[in-house]
């Protein structure tokens, strides 16, 4: 049986959870560095707040949420709306949650939705993220690229038939 997902509201109190979140999401970047803990540590709490900052700067009417599984806080999810689209700004789970079928079944609900409303989802992905594969296989097509990002879509599904 899979597991029930559901979504809360960020808050303040979740600033150690999204920290060890973006630093899983860094990992094999920190692990080919030649810096020692403490460097490793300040250069992703640096960058860790500058992309909140942005992301709240930037994106006015989002949603964060934080993602949540069987008692536990799994990952996040940050999405806007618009009048013609899904923007995911950010969706990152915990590395034990990956590969387990978890990001597949949100990307499909959020499909779901977007199809319902007839409109396009986006998303950027780093040119060497493996979750790529993920959104070519369910439908995402490259829209843009600038190095080191892919811009990528999908469509309504009522849209794609004409």
């Amino acid at each position: 049986m899979a597991s029930l997902i559901k979504y809360r509201t960020q808050t303040q109190s979740d600033e150690d959870f999204l920290f060890r979140l973006y630093a899983s999401t860094r990992a094999d970047e920190m692990s080919a560095s030649n810096w020692d803990e403490s460097q490793k540590q300040q250069f992703l709490r640096f960058q860790f707040n500058a992309q909140l900052h942005h992301y709240l700067n930037n994106y006015k009417n989002a949603t964060f949420d934080i993602i949540h599984s069987k008692g536990k806080d799994i990952g996040r999810l940050y999405l806007t709306h618009n009048d013609n689209d899904i923007r995911i700004i950010d969706i990152s789970l915990l590395p034990e949650y990956r590969g387990k079928g978890i990001g597949s079944r949100i990307l499909k609900a959020i499909r779901k939705k977007a199809d319902q409303q007839q409109k396009t989802i986006r998303l950027s992905v780093f040119v060497t993220n493996p979750a790529k594969r993920l959104y070519e296989k369910l439908g995402f097509v490259e829209e843009n690229i600038e190095h080191p990002y892919i811009y990528m879509k999908k469509c309504p599904e009522k849209i794609q038939e004409k």
